[in-house]
């Protein structure tokens, strides 16, 4: 079985390391991060990419996952960026059809 990683959506608003997360920028739509063959392999690939150990706090109710990342004017992880990114990722248990008829 396969679990696919998908960004839903992604909202950036400044930041600054004295102030916080100030006035919003932008929203940008989703994509796909990557495809694994087990959870433990999809949870390592987000604990990584977030740079923090995501856990049972960070899923909402309806089981979609919040996590946040400090990024710079490019969109690259820069923990001395200038815009927090708040990310809504899904994660996809995918089946393949054994029957089609």
């Amino acid at each position: 079985m396969n679990y696919r990683v998908k960004v839903i959506s992604m909202d950036v608003h400044r930041w600054s390391n004295e102030t916080g997360q100030g006035d919003f920028v932008c929203s940008k739509s989703g994509f796909d991060m990557d495809t694994f063959h087990d959870l433990k392999q999809a949870k390592m690939f987000l604990n990584a990419y977030f740079d923090y150990v995501l856990t049972e706090d960070d899923i909402a109710e309806d089981g979609l996952i919040q996590a946040s990342l400090i990024e710079d004017e490019n969109g690259y992880a820069d923990k001395d960026g200038g815009y927090i990114v708040d990310y809504l990722i899904e994660v996809i248990e995918q089946r393949r059809v054994r029957k089609l008829f």
